[in-house]
């Protein structure tokens, strides 16, 4: 009982069963938990869920002549219409079940379809609610941040401005009639203050943007719930056990059958410290030393040459923007170009290569085989539990169990 009490308290619902499997009500009626069955049935747990072939609750009491279960069930609109009477072998079983009013039940059975409804309906709006406030609380979020990114853009600016005045009155912009040393301290102690500013700007832009992040997912998994969708559905289920096999090295071949780079969704959060110590390069999307252009151009090129994997972590981002605008300082276009895999094409890919690159043996024509090319890909991973639509449709998606 105490076990029992402890779940519905963590927030499981009475009825929490996998496909075929027995429900908790089940199993207690099953062993004659007589406390257990009414504390599941005042927790409106269904008295006919079905389970391993069709059992109800009252099958499996009655074949285990639990009588006062079958009673309290059969009180509780279990339907004995559900079951074959000629199974049982105990007459005092036997005697409850055929003496019993099947109309009593229709009657137990609408009332609970109304409290069923009537539940729904408040399940409804109270999901409806949580969404109109998540949206009023991002739509203040929006200007909060949008408020903080002005403020950073004039912090960068102020720092400029001050560095270049610094750089003016202490004579090193080679403009030797503008220098003025008496007021380089005062440029001097602007330009830290300007930097003072401009961490303290930088830190309060990150936060709201990490925030942003996060309500929207909040707002898309509400939403979601109030469609009636199922997030969980999205992707192939796999253990964090099996990703260096299944993603990095692709050992059942099933990657390169399908030709698609990879999404791999991980509500765990532990998926990107396992790909960090893998035999892959990996990037992680809100670092900007890892985005820098001649970075990413570095990494691509070696990714696809060897025919390596190329990770990119999107942390609590659904969408893959942050990505497609770092790459386009790389080469304009060239994201979607990756995607398709249209990138390692000899033209697109010796684009990529400067000039110092193409002269150095490891990079010569002959060692671009297309078969170490072909093994090319990208793994995208994600912490949002329903990514954006369009990244989903176009990569091979995984979730990793939580």
């Amino acid at each position: 009982m105490e076990t029992v009490q402890e779940c519905l308290e963590w927030g499981l619902e009475a009825d929490c069963q996998g496909e075929g499997e027995y429900s908790p009500l089940s199993e207690a009626s099953c062993g004659g938990a007589l406390g257990v069955v009414d504390y599941l049935l005042k927790h409106q747990a269904d008295p006919n869920s079905r389970g391993e072939q069709g059992r109800t609750p009252l099958y499996r009491a009655m074949f285990n002549e639990h009588d006062e279960v079958v009673e309290l069930l059969l009180q509780n609109a279990s339907d004995p219409r559900m079951v074959r009477i000629g199974d049982v072998t105990a007459k005092s079983t036997k005697k409850i079940l055929t003496e019993w009013d099947t109309k009593v039940t229709e009657e137990l059975l609408t009332v609970r379809a109304k409290a069923n409804h009537e539940k729904f309906l408040a399940k409804q709006a109270q999901v409806e609610a949580k969404i109109q406030s998540l949206g009023d609380e991002l739509s203040e979020l929006e200007k909060r941040h949008q408020q903080n990114v002005d403020a950073l853009q004039a912090a960068f600016k102020s720092r400029a401005e001050w560095e270049e005045a610094l750089d003016v009155y202490a004579g090193q912009d080679g403009q030797d009639g503008y220098k003025d040393p008496s007021l380089v301290p005062k440029a001097e102690a602007e330009f830290k203050r300007a930097e003072a500013v401009l961490a303290e700007a930088k830190k309060k832009a990150a936060e709201t943007e990490e925030l942003l992040l996060m309500r929207r997912q909040d707002l898309k998994q509400a939403e979601a719930a109030a469609a009636g969708k199922d997030a969980m559905n999205i992707g192939q289920v796999i253990l964090l056990t099996e990703l260096e096999d299944l993603i990095v090295q692709d050992r059942r071949g099933k990657l390169a059958e399908d030709g698609r780079h990879c999404l791999v969704i991980d509500p765990t959060r532990m998926a990107n410290k396992v790909l960090q110590y893998a035999d892959l390069q990996y990037l992680n999307s809100l670092y900007p030393n890892d985005m820098d252009p001649e970075n990413l151009r570095y990494m691509l090129v070696r990714a696809i040459r060897f025919g390596n994997a190329l990770a990119f972590d999107l942390m609590d981002m659904d969408k893959w923007d942050r990505l497609s605008v770092a790459f386009d300082r790389v080469k304009s276009g060239i994201w979607m170009k990756i995607i398709d895999r249209s990138v390692i094409e000899k033209k697109l890919y010796e684009d990529l290569l400067t000039a110092e690159e193409k002269e150095q043996e490891e990079f010569k024509p002959i060692q671009w085989v297309p078969e170490n090319m072909n093994k090319f890909r990208v793994v995208i991973i994600t912490n949002a539990r329903i990514p954006d639509d369009f990244m989903v449709q176009q990569l091979n998606c995984f979730r990793v169990k939580d």
